[in-house]
């Protein structure tokens, strides 16, 4: 008996070729073959634009035989691949066992379907977006990170002392945070330099006399207020995230990290603002 599975559509903002891109970026993330993401690249190439939309079927019945000869694979493979989809939860196969696959559309809609059905991953596209989001930060925070440890290589070579210069060497000694695959070890890196300088720069301002201290310039009140209004929001922010620890909520990372960027983009508004 042939399944009728419909779907919810893709969202608003979304054409297909928009999912076969975000399929191809969180391929491993979704732990895919590159011919599981080949297969689902042709099925949905092979479906028209209309099957994407609420309430309809989106499918293929192509046969093993006709598949492997497409793809350029093995019937085998074409097994393997279908059933790593039905596993990975993004195809499902709607045709009786040991049956052939078959379909029927009618004036551009399909009636029926005995095939592969594409209403879980059409249902997933929104997840398969999310997880694209979160790679996408995750490369920002990496990207920063490496900026972050070369500039402070830099200010520990400004140091001018030879003991400190070797004890960053002895933390990472190629000094190329791109190297580092694994943002953990990054930060730890990141930690034991920051030691470092705040250690040496310690020794070395000890050694040196005491100096008047020049005073501050003068700043403009309004600049101040705008200011003292994104710290403000910053501790806000720092509150929550405490409250929401203290009664074992989870933190929303994702949330935490737009939050934090809108702010940092406000700050960046605001001395641009001042310095005309």
């Amino acid at each position: 008996m042939t399944q009728h599975l419909i779907h919810g559509g893709l969202p608003a903002d979304m054409t297909r070729y928009r999912l076969k891109l975000l399929l191809q970026q969180a391929r491993v993330a979704l732990g895919l073959s590159s011919g599981a993401l080949k297969y689902l690249e042709f099925a949905i190439d092979n479906c028209q634009p209309s099957d994407f939309q609420q309430g309809r079927i989106c499918a293929i019945w192509h046969s093993l035989e006709r598949l492997a000869v497409l793809l350029g694979l093995s019937k085998r493979q074409i097994t393997r691949i279908e059933a790593e989809l039905v596993g990975a939860g993004l195809i499902k196969r709607t045709y009786p066992e040991r049956k052939s696959r078959s379909g029927e559309r009618v004036d551009g809609v399909i009636k029926r379907a005995a095939g592969i059905n594409l209403a879980p991953l059409i249902e997933r596209a929104e997840y398969i977006r999310f997880l694209v989001s979160r790679q996408m930060l995750a490369h920002e925070d990496r990207k920063q990170l490496c900026e972050h440890i070369q500039g402070l290589f830099r200010q520990i070579r400004d140091l001018d002392n030879a003991d400190a210069d070797e004890a960053a060497t002895c933390i990472l000694p190629r000094r190329r945070p791109t190297e580092l695959s694994d943002i953990k070890k990054m930060q730890e890196v990141a930690e034991a330099l920051e030691a470092v300088l705040a250690d040496f720069s310690a020794v070395i301002l000890s050694a040196e006399p005491m100096q008047r201290r020049a005073q501050p310039p003068e700043v403009d009140p309004v600049l101040l207020a705008a200011v003292g209004r994104a710290g403000n929001n910053l501790n806000q922010i720092a509150r929550a995230m405490n409250t929401d620890r203290k009664a074992g909520r989870a933190i929303d990372l994702i949330v935490v990290r737009t939050l934090l960027m809108t702010l940092d983009r406000q700050l960046a508004e605001i001395v641009a603002e001042h310095s005309r």
